[in-house]
């Protein structure tokens, strides 16, 4: 049974969503009705690419620096989505 409080929209509102922040040269995907603000980091177009989403209340912009450059550094190519 769905929780009345959990469900309210002033609540998750501000529960469900990201903070809003900015990075540099996002990668775009887009769709009808949305836009997804990614990064593309390409070590290598012939090695593989990890996709990382990020978990709720996070945002790409999290993962940009310390986490990118392990990811990098092992070889592989790295999309934050």
């Amino acid at each position: 049974m769905p929780d009345p409080f959990l469900d309210h929209p002033e609540l998750s509102s501000r529960y469900f969503y990201p903070w809003p922040n900015r990075f540099e040269e996002p990668f775009f995907a887009e769709g009808d009705g949305f836009r997804l603000g990614c990064r593309y980091c390409i070590v290598d177009k012939d090695a593989p690419t990890i996709v990382h989403f990020h978990g709720n209340g996070e945002s790409v912009a999290d993962y940009l620096g310390e986490f990118e450059e392990l990811i990098t550094g092992l070889g592989a190519n790295l999309l934050l989505a």
